[in-house]
């Protein structure tokens, strides 16, 4: 499973939002249930299952899920 399907089952479980309106230009904006609580479960969620440890300046900037992707790229390259 790539990257980005992972990240996509995750939002879309997490936030209860069907699979495919989780796109790349999906935003915390396009889910109800994308509040402060639930915005850390999911930073929790991808620190476990990419083996990452996101930092706080990373945390506040994590808006859409490309954000989340160009994160989780910027952490293989380091």
């Amino acid at each position: 499973m790539d990257d980005f399907t992972k990240v996509q089952n995750m939002v879309a479980t997490l936030f209860e939002a069907p699979l495919e309106s989780v796109t790349l230009q999906s935003s915390k904006d396009d889910f109800v249930l994308w509040d402060s609580l639930n915005h850390l479960n999911l930073i929790m969620e991808i620190e476990s299952e990419f083996n990452v440890s996101i930092g706080i300046e990373e945390i506040a900037e994590i808006r859409t899920i490309q954000g989340i992707m160009d994160l989780l790229k910027r952490h293989r390259n380091k």
